[in-house]
């Protein structure tokens, strides 16, 4: 004891003298004066990037940020991790397959950043799917004094007399352009419309969702999700963010102290109100498995039959994100579903949820519907579950414009690859797609992949071959901009471990039920013993890298699909 107690000592007094004086020296090398070396240290976590309209303005966005800081008497110092945008990549595998691994890298580069960086506080600038939900798992992580300042939403485009944006009206057009129907000019004229401004896309999908939940968990100021990015409002509460992250130093106020059960079911059902991305599942279900959070998809489920859809936002109504933002924002939302929250939940503000939304006030009954009169009665996302998903599957049932569907009986084609679906999608070889058939795209969960590839390009193909009323089911994931059709994603667990998807043959029968939460592959569980029994998992090709480590560390998608903590 008297040999542990010595190490301890010297340990502390090498701390606090050695790595105080060379933190000084650093710090002065730097440019940094004695007084702001002395003053609480907060490091602003910048997602800031020339590969993203959602964060090109973030380097100016952290000015805002530090002078708060500074005027709240602390010292800011900054440091950048990724923020890329997927639609950039050279390839569709690249832009399919690197979410969920950037989502990682980004959160494992946040921990080691303040692990050797140590701040009394720290602030996440971030917009879009991955790094957003990132920056909320290393928060949970280093449970240090943190708010998340969201970037904002990209302004509407206006095209021939309507509003478009990269989902709404764009993939239409996209493919149009793709196929020679229209021209340059036209090209030139849409593609401007499109891309108005930096921030997020416009639309309720994975990035605009994620940050509107970063508001509900807590973690972001009232009305900061959904301020349109160009707006000097976004600016004045990004300044207000950096003060308040000093008074959460100061009160050692902690992530853990503000994301628990009861944030993250407030978070799951403004989800359900807003009509959120399918993806947000997988997300929050990451928070809940950093914070050992006892919350799974019977959760899920079970909110998603209390809570309406109230958000009458693309791509399930007609409205944009920052629409919604000039309806009343999020804390409109919250308070019109007041009674089914706990508003006794602490936020990043230093008062209870209760307090932040009690003078919100909806400006727009067309964007944000009453909740006596809802544009649906229960929540926009559902968990299905049944043989098929033992441990759940999800739907987004707002994007299907055929409610018949909902409720139906398929015809099963088999794919186990993306590919081999597209090949069939537009050539009819080497099985044709109809009407009524569902195609059963496996391999591509989290270890199959790997890295939960998003097949919403399988969607436009369906479109472009003229293919209607069919679904899709996958251990896959879908894009936010998905719509049109019924999208079941997410299988769980994953045809590549053994899951029941991998037993499906052509022909089968897949029985359908949103409504009675219901997704069966109707064959006898004596056929389906016999098929387990001799199947073998495919041999798919190794991947080096980053896709490397996903594939042999990944957990299952209801457990969050990131890597295990031990």
């Amino acid at each position: 004891m008297a040999q542990q107690s010595k190490v301890k000592e010297f340990l502390e007094n090498y701390d606090r003298k050695m790595l105080g004086f060379q933190q000084s020296a650093l710090f002065k090398a730097m440019g940094y004066t004695s007084d702001e070396i002395r003053r609480p240290r907060i490091a602003i976590v910048n997602s800031w990037s020339e590969q993203s309209p959602g964060h090109v303005h973030l380097r100016e966005l952290s000015e805002s940020v530090k002078a708060g800081i500074r005027a709240a008497g602390a010292t800011p110092f900054e440091f950048n991790v990724l923020g890329p945008c997927s639609s950039f990549a050279g390839s569709t595998d690249d832009l399919i397959h690197y979410d969920m691994p950037q989502r990682e890298t980004i959160c494992t580069s946040i921990e080691t950043g303040l692990r050797v960086g140590w701040c009394d506080g720290w602030v996440g600038l971030a917009t879009c799917d991955k790094i957003v939900p990132a920056m909320l798992m290393a928060a949970i992580r280093l449970n240090r004094p943190c708010i998340i300042v969201p970037g904002g939403s990209m302004i509407p485009g206006h095209y021939k007399g309507d509003w478009v944006a990269l989902g709404r009206g764009g993939d239409i057009f996209a493919e149009k352009y793709r196929d020679k129907e229209v021209d340059q000019n036209d090209f030139e004229e849409l593609t401007s419309a499109c891309g108005t401004s930096c921030g997020a896309c416009s639309e309720m999908t994975t990035g605009s969702t994620m940050m509107v939940l970063t508001e509900a968990l807590g973690m972001a100021l009232p009305y900061s999700s959904t301020v349109p990015a160009v707006m000097a409002e976004i600016k004045q509460r990004a300044q207000t963010a950096g003060d308040r992250i000093v008074k959460l130093a100061a009160g050692n106020v902690r992530p853990r102290d503000i994301i628990n059960e009861k944030a993250i079911e407030n978070a799951i059902k403004v989800d359900m109100a807003v009509c959120g991305a399918t993806n947000t599942v997988v997300h929050l279900q990451a928070l809940a498995h950093e914070g050992q959070l006892d919350i799974n998809l019977d959760t899920w489920d079970r909110l998603s039959k209390q809570t309406p859809v109230l958000c009458n936002v693309a791509p399930s109504g007609p409205y944009s994100v920052c629409d919604l933002h000039w309806a009343g924002g999020i804390p409109a939302v919250m308070k019109e579903i007041s009674s089914l929250l706990h508003l006794e939940a602490m936020t990043c503000t230093g008062e209870t949820l209760e307090k932040n939304i009690s003078q919100a006030k909806v400006r727009n009954n067309e964007v944000i519907l009453p909740k006596d009169k809802p544009l649906y009665k229960e929540g926009a996302i559902t968990i299905l579950k049944g043989n098929l998903a033992p441990r759940g599957a999800i739907i987004r049932h707002t994007i299907v414009p055929n409610r018949d569907l909902l409720n139906y009986t398929f015809n099963a084609k088999v794919f186990d690859s993306y590919q081999s679906a597209l090949e069939a999608i537009l050539t009819g070889s080497p099985k044709k797609i109809e009407t009524g058939d569902v195609l059963v795209c496996r391999y591509e969960g989290p270890r199959g992949g790997p890295a939960m590839a998003e097949l919403f390009f399988l969607t436009d193909a369906l479109k472009k071959a003229g293919i209607r009323d069919v679904a899709i089911i996958t251990d896959g994931r879908f894009s936010g901009f998905t719509r049109g059709l019924v999208a079941i994603g997410y299988v769980c667990p994953e045809a590549y471990i053994g899951g029941p998807l991998a037993l499906v043959k052509d022909n089968d029968k897949i029985q359908v039920n949103v409504s009675a939460r219901m997704l069966n592959l109707n064959i006898s569980e004596d056929e389906m013993n016999a098929r387990r029994a001799v199947w073998q998992p495919p041999v798919k090709e190794f991947n080096k890298g980053v896709l490397a480590i996903y594939r042999n560390n990944a957990l299952q998608a209801d457990q969050g699909a990131g890597w295990p903590l031990e």
